[in-house]
């Protein structure tokens, strides 16, 4: 009996036992369950961290593409999270990357998301770079100095609220780029602070950066062996840091070099620069590096090879959509062929030159339009982000909602003010670039005088000795742009397609096609082109300011007042009565500025 009783006791006491356990494995589980999310969260986190240092770096290297890539994962990681912070930092990056690749609509498009999405993150380091992106943008892509400046101290001022020094220093080398100014002590001391943070803090792209930007204004400064120093600097950078923009490096080391006299190389670095960009798809960089070979072939007097080098640079700066470069490219083939004794195909290149140039000091008045409405909605969604934090404010106490309406107002006339002043600065920069233009048509045109009466005077024996390989449609475009320019038949209103067609020996549609090519505009826009540059030399001269503007459109060849103001606001960016204003207050300014000098 005894013995059952214990085996009893020894069963349930089993039973008890294994039902505990029971208890504390179905615990365990639970805590196990409970903590596998947590540690799956952990991992996710780590990972999107991890894609974030990445996309850090591949943007220090200047890695576009991979940097796209990164920032693509990030983008979906940011938004599984529900991350508003990450999301912001993705999309500055994808618009970078769109922006370094050629797709400039969309890149400004990214940017501007990245903006919202900073602006409900909080984050002022985001808004600074995506402030930086759009300097870049505006300064690179859309040639609008005025837009760049701004974006970039926008930038640099977000920069300086989130205190992030880096990006400080990184708008500030933009702004460098883009002063007037490059060699001056000014500028050379914020190069010289640059590297030194770069080096003081170890960054090595801060440190290439601000050797680069050193090299340069010393070499602005024509203090070459300076120069060669500093560039010697951004190599050695480059051996433990690679950097994927080194092609500049080796243009500007080219550029030293063959200033220094030193064409060997010079030629050597200019190649070298031209293998690097191409190999990396640099579209931007590409028509800079040929161009500075072509000039180094010109130095040496190889003016074939340059000619050659200098038409594969202009193809390029097509591509690339850069206009700066197709004026340096038309000019240099213009001094080729001025050499070679071929005036007819220098006298064609001068005046591209001339087309490329007006393009590059021009305003399309409906890009400027759309500008501004990029940067009216950055200000908006600033706004906004204002009011939200003021209204929140606003919950807790109703002196703050009173608070808040008074800012909201003085923000309001804060922003009309200083757009009006933006606005005042935008067209006075517009008469400026117009000024400037027209000093570059006079130069171009005594270049152009000066050819024709060479070819003039030597007509009997160029006729026999020098081969005209143009083809017949650029004949007639030659024909065309001396009937413009030297004969002024834009004046005459009656002017027409047919009327030049017979001028110049051809028919009507042959013509529109030769222009379409050469020009990219039909046969009206082409002849009103020429009557709009005329109008704004005329409003540009203080000797004409008392000719009515109803007197100008019929001296230029409109025979509508209607269609000339309408014209002259979409190429010009501005009215002509507030042009002619801009520039008789800045003539006034700079009159004042001599006299108290």
């Amino acid at each position: 009996m005894t013995n059952r009783l214990m085996t009893i006791k020894t069963t349930k006491n089993k039973l008890l036992l294994l039902h505990a356990l029971r208890h504390v494995a179905l615990a365990a589980l639970a805590v196990l369950a409970c903590l596998l999310p947590t540690q799956a969260g952990a991992q996710q986190h780590e990972s999107a961290q991890q894609l974030l240092h990445q996309c850090e770096v591949a943007r220090d290297k200047s890695h576009h593409q991979q940097l796209s890539q990164l920032a693509g994962r990030l983008l979906a990681v940011a938004r599984q999270q529900h991350d508003a912070r990450l999301v912001a930092y993705a999309l500055m990056y994808k618009g970078s990357a769109l922006l370094f690749t050629g797709n400039d609509d969309k890149a400004v498009a990214t940017l501007q998301q990245a903006l919202k999405a900073a602006g409900d993150a909080g984050n002022d380091s985001v808004k600074a770079a995506v402030m930086n992106n759009l300097g870049i943008y505006y300064a690179s892509m859309a040639g609008n100095p005025f837009y760049a400046q701004q974006s970039f101290l926008k930038g640099k001022r977000l920069a300086m609220a989130a205190g992030d020094s880096s990006l400080q220093l990184r708008i500030a080398g933009n702004l460098l780029v883009l002063t007037k100014t490059p060699g001056d002590n000014e500028s050379i001391a914020q190069a010289r602070a640059i590297w030194s943070y770069g080096k003081a803090h170890r960054i090595a792209e801060l440190a290439y950066m601000g050797a680069f930007y050193m090299a340069q204004c010393q070499h602005h400064a024509s203090r070459y062996r300076e120069a060669l120093k500093w560039v010697q600097e951004c190599l050695d950078i480059y051996r433990h840091y690679h950097y994927n923009d080194i092609a500049y490096v080796h243009v500007l080391h080219s550029q030293i070099l063959l200033d220094m006299g030193k064409t060997a190389q010079a030629a050597a670095m200019a190649q070298t620069a031209v293998e690097v960009a191409t190999r990396l798809h640099q579209l931007r960089i590409v028509p800079d590096a040929l161009l500075q070979l072509a000039h180094v072939e010109r130095k040496r007097g190889n003016l074939e090879a340059s000619t050659g080098l200098a038409r594969k640079a202009l193809d390029a700066a097509r591509r690339a959509r850069t206009n700066t470069m197709l004026v340096d490219a038309q000019e240099l083939l213009a001094s080729n062929y001025i050499d070679l004794r071929q005036p007819d195909s220098a006298y064609a290149h001068l005046m591209s030159a001339f087309k490329a140039m007006q393009s590059v000091q021009s305003f399309d008045f409906k890009q400027l339009e759309h500008e501004q409405s990029i940067m009216q909605n950055i200000e908006a969604m600033e706004h906004q982000a204002q009011l939200h934090a003021l209204e929140s404010a606003s919950q807790r106490r109703v002196a703050w909602a009173l608070a808040a309406v008074v800012a909201v107002l003085v923000a309001l006339l804060a922003t009309t003010i200083a757009a009006a002043r933006r606005r005042s600065k935008l067209y006075r920069g517009i008469v400026a670039q117009n000024v400037k233009a027209l000093a570059r048509q006079q130069e171009l045109q005594e270049r152009l005088a000066s050819l024709a009466a060479s070819s003039a005077s030597d007509s009997a024996s160029s006729a026999k000795t020098v081969k005209i390989d143009e083809k017949r449609g650029q004949e007639i475009y030659d024909r065309l742009c001396q009937l413009m320019e030297q004969d002024r038949v834009f004046t005459n209103p009656q002017l027409g397609r047919e009327a030049l067609a017979e001028m110049l020996g051809t028919n009507r549609t042959y013509l529109s096609a030769i222009v379409k090519e050469k020009s990219g505009m039909n046969v009206l826009q082409y002849i009103n082109s020429y009557r709009i540059g005329e109008a704004v030399k005329i409003l540009s001269d203080k000797a004409m300011v008392s000719l009515p503007l109803k007197r100008i459109y019929s001296e230029v060849g409109f025979a509508s007042p209607t269609t000339f103001y309408k014209l002259f606001q979409q190429q010009v960016g501005i009215t002509p009565h507030t042009y002619r204003k801009q520039f008789l207050e800045m003539d006034h300014d700079s009159s004042h500025d001599h006299n108290s000098a």
